[in-house]
């Protein structure tokens, strides 16, 4: 990871912050989990369709902030 060391979400922003300085109207997204299990998500589109499971449960969502949770059965 290029941005090693910081928090997944930080290193989203600055990622997507470097490829919009490049390309300023690209759109992109990712989903980004460290190696102690932290899950971080980001985009510079008005919005992304994203979902992850962590447990027993997936937590998935569409626009900023939200964080819709169901539990994984069985």
């Amino acid at each position: 990871m290029k941005f090693s060391g910081l928090e997944p979400t930080e290193a989203i922003d600055k990622v997507l912050g470097e490829m919009t300085n490049r390309i300023p109207e690209a759109d992109g997204g990712a989903i980004v989990i460290s190696k102690d299990g932290k899950v971080g998500f980001g985009w510079n589109s008005v919005q992304m369709a994203w979902a992850y499971g962590q447990g027993k449960t997936v937590h998935y969502g569409v626009d900023r902030g939200e964080d819709e949770t169901v539990p994984i059965e069985g």
